[in-house]
């Protein structure tokens, strides 16, 4: 189940207008050896110039060694979610945060559900650390943010 984040309650207690990115399936396409592609989506590549959430996120590969990467203006989790790397350290049941899974022979997929607040901009990618071109079957992920009328600047 996912959650709301914190702070969209916040927003809704606060009346601010703000705007729900839902991402519909996206996939298939392939993923270089050693390559990284950029798939956040606000307006076209990331989430620029907003105040805002990303709350959910689920993709699957071709093989364990893809995963998410989620870089932020205070973060970047760098390889860090790597399937194969989350089996080996027992993330495999959903947890409300992160989680990895093999539901299929030559289907491996991640899951985050741990929220990620950022100011001003906000990256997602899938990457390929094989030394094989992989898939990317599948991606979604589901964000939220202030319109920028409303967002505060520093």
């Amino acid at each position: 189940m996912v959650e709301f984040p914190r702070i969209m309650h916040e927003w809704i207690k606060e009346n601010k207008d703000f705007r729900m990115v839902i991402v519909p399936e996206k996939g298939p396409f392939k993923i270089p050896s050693g390559g990284v592609v950029q798939i956040a989506g606000r307006p076209v590549k990331s989430l620029e110039g907003a105040e805002g959430v990303i709350f959910f996120g689920l993709a699957f590969f071709s093989s364990p060694l893809c995963g998410v990467r989620i870089e932020l203006p205070y973060y970047d989790s760098g390889r860090g979610l790597r399937i194969d790397r989350l089996i080996e350290g027992g993330f495999t049941e959903p947890n409300g945060i992160v989680w990895a899974d093999n539901p299929k022979p030559g289907l491996w997929s991640v899951a985050v559900a741990q929220h990620f607040e950022f100011r001003d901009w906000a990256r997602i990618y899938v990457f390929n650390d094989d030394d094989v071109d992989q898939y990317c079957y599948y991606y979604t992920y589901w964000a939220a943010y202030l319109v920028e009328s409303q967002v505060k600047k520093l």
